[in-house]
């Protein structure tokens, strides 16, 4: 076992700086991680955002529409007493 770590020895500045390196990239990968799924959060929020403005619109369109048939129909029962 002695004889291995004599062979590694002149590489013992290699190892180490991959081994760096490797855990180096698993933190950047956790923080790409972290990152995406913030992002997919703010998405699904945005999403339901424009959906509750989609129904608020669809509302305030129906209830224009309402309003536009009582006030034609106003209108041509004042055209009719006339």
């Amino acid at each position: 076992m002695k004889e291995f770590f004599k062979l590694l020895a002149p590489y013992a500045t290699t190892i180490a700086s991959a081994i760096a390196l490797y855990a180096s990239f698993q933190t950047r990968l956790g923080v790409l991680e972290y990152r995406t799924d913030a992002i997919e959060e703010r998405s699904t929020n945005l999403q339901n955002d424009i959906g509750s403005i989609k129904d608020l619109l669809y509302s305030i369109d129906t209830k224009i529409g309402v309003y536009a048939a009582i006030l034609d129909e106003r209108t041509s029962k004042n055209m009719r007493r006339k």
